[in-house]
């Protein structure tokens, strides 16, 4: 929902109650045009989750709701990267997936050498994971999971072409990413400076 009076955008819950109102989803920010929060599932615990949104560098994360609903938790991104949704969870296992990317703004990666989108699953606790690509550079993403450990998505092959694909025993196929390879220092030599001339004896 968009507040036209105040510019804010904000999530909704609604309980199916035609005598109820919708419900705002905490948190939300009057004039801030920036900030926006998009829920995407609920589980039968009543769990919801989303992503939110930080526009203006175009950073994103996963959120959880819980009831009453006046709280959000942020989900942390994959390793280094800047982007991230949370697409679907589970019905009863609390297992939601997502796909991470990067920012073309603040990085941590300049867009031409970013790491292909990931498909990762977030277990309701602990750091996100990611489940493997069909080939190293082939980008993947996830958008659904179900109780019996399957992550349905996509994945590209070495030869660049997209397929379907569903990771069964997402959760023993989970990794944490691959460290970002750090960059050389070359060394520098010290410039050489002629020794001193001694003084003359006396």
């Amino acid at each position: 929902m968009m507040d036209a009076e105040y510019w804010y955008e904000t999530g909704l819950v609604w309980a199916a109650d035609q005598a109820a109102p919708a419900q705002e989803l905490q948190p939300f920010h009057p004039g801030d045009t920036y900030s926006s929060y998009r829920p995407q599932d609920i589980d039968e615990q009543g769990r919801i989750y989303g992503t939110y949104e930080f526009s203006r560098v175009i950073v994103s994360s996963g959120v959880v709701w819980k009831p009453p609903y006046t709280e959000v938790t942020t989900v942390a991104n994959l390793g280094e990267r800047t982007q991230g949704t949370l697409e679907d969870v589970s019905p009863t296992t609390g297992v939601s997936v997502r796909t991470a990317s990067d920012s073309t703004m603040v990085g941590p990666f300049p867009p031409e050498t970013a790491p292909p989108y990931q498909a990762t699953p977030w277990k309701g606790a602990g750091p996100t994971l990611a489940l493997p690509r069909l080939a190293e550079t082939g980008h993947s993403g996830a958008f659904t999971v179900s109780d019996d450990d399957r992550v349905g998505g996509y994945a590209v092959d070495a030869e660049d072409v997209m397929h379907p694909v569903v990771w069964t025993c997402a959760s023993t196929q989970a990794h944490a990413p691959t460290p970002t390879p750090t960059r050389a220092t070359p060394l520098r030599t010290p410039p050489t400076r002629p020794a001193p001339t001694p003084a003359p004896a006396r």
